[in-house]
C-alpha cells in the first residue's frame, strides 16, 4: 500500500534513556563549580570536557536548553574520551550524559561522534547497551558486519538493540529469522518490529499478538508498514482501546491512502463524536 509519510522520528520510540541515571563511585566534587545557568554558552562548552558528576547533568542540560548543537559535539566527545578505559562494570554519569546529549543533538556531526564511540574496538561490553541506545535513537546506518557480532551477544539488551539497528540496513532475511528464535522475548519482539518496518509480512502474526498484549508506538509503526485489511481492522480496534496510541494510529491509517483505512478512521471519529 502507498505510504506518503516517512515514519515518525525518534520521539515515537519512547525515551531510550528513560532509566534514571544513578550517581555512583568515589568522585570528589568541586566546591567552586559555578552554576551553569549563570555562564555564557562558550563557558558552558569549555567546562564540559572536565565536567564531574556534580555538574555534568546541569552542563549537558544547558547544551540542550540553549540549543548549542554542533558547537557542543567536540566538548562532549572530549568528555567521553576522558573516561576511555572506564566503565568496565557500568557507565559513569559523565559517560551517560555525554552520550545522551550527543543523541539528543541528533545532527550528522553528533551521529558521526556516536558512530566513532560505538565502533571503537576498546568499547567495554558494559557500555554497549548505553552506546547502542544512542545509536538507535539517532538511527545510525551501520554496516551489517559491524552489527553482526552484537546479534548473538551475551547481554540480552545488546541483542535487542542490534536487531533494532538492522532497521537502518538491508539485512538478508535469514539474519532476521535468527532473531525470531532468540530465547528472550524482548529480542524476538525487536526482531518482529524490524521485520515489519522493513516490509516482511512474516512478522505480521507476531506483531498482531504484540498489539493485543502490549501495544506500543513501535508495534503500530511496524504493522502500518505491512498493512492489509486485517491489520487495518486490528489497528482500528487498538485506537478505540488505547487513547495514548489513537492519534498515531489514525495518522498512520490515513497515510496509507487506502479506502478501507479511511473508512476505519471515519468510524473511529464517529464513535468519539457519539461519546461526546
Amino acid at each position: 500500500m502507498k505510504r506518503t509519510r516517512t515514519q515518525r522520528q525518534a520521539t515515537d520510540q519512547g525515551d531510550l534513556f528513560e532509566k534514571s541515571i544513578v550517581v555512583t563511585g568515589t568522585h570528589t566534587p568541586s566546591v567552586s563549580n559555578p552554576e551553569p545557568d549563570t555562564l555564557s554558552g562558550q563557558e558552558v562548552l569549555s567546562l564540559i570536557p572536565k565536567a564531574s558528576f556534580s555538574n555534568v547533568e546541569k552542563l549537558c542540560g544547558e547544551v540542550l536548553k540553549r540549543e548549542l548543537g554542533n558547537s557542543a559535539v567536540p566538548a562532549l566527545e572530549a568528555l567521553w574520551n576522558r573516561f576511555r578505559g572506564y566503565g568496565l562494570s557500568g557507565a559513569l554519569p559523565e559517560q551517560k550524559f555525554s552520550l545522551k546529549t550527543l543523541a539528543r543533538i541528533g545532527t550528522p556531526e553528533s551521529q558521526a561522534a556516536i558512530t566513532k564511540i560505538v565502533e571503537a574496538p576498546s568499547l567495554p561490553d558494559a557500555l554497549l547497551p548505553l552506546a547502542l541506545r544512542a545509536a538507535v535513537e539517532v538511527k545510525l546506518a551501520l554496516q551489517i558486519h559491524r552489527i553482526s557480532p552484537w546479534l548473538d551477544h551475551g547481554i540480552t539488551e545488546v541483542r535487542a538493540l542490534a536487531y533494532t539497528l538492522l532497521q537502518n540496513t538491508d539485512p538478508p532475511v535469514y539474519i532476521l529469522e535468527t532473531g525470531l528464535s532468540d530465547p528472550e522475548p524482548s529480542v524476538r519482539m525487536a526482531t518482529r518490529v524490524t521485520m515489519g518496518k522493513l516490509g516482511h509480512k512474516k512478522a505480521k502474526k507476531g506483531l498482531l499478538a504484540d498489539l493485543e498484549e502490549n501495544p506500543t508506538c513501535q508495534i503500530v509503526l511496524a504493522l502500518a508498514a505491512i498493512a492489509d485489511e486485517d491489520v487495518i481492522t486490528h489497528l482500528g480496534r487498538c485506537a478505540l482501546k488505547n487513547g495514548s496510541l489513537k492519534t498515531l494510529i489514525l495518522d498512520e491509517l490515513l497515510a496509507l491512502e487506502d479506502p478501507r483505512a479511511v473508512k476505519v478512521v471515519g468510524q473511529i471519529k464517529s464513535v468519539e463524536h457519539n461519546w461526546l
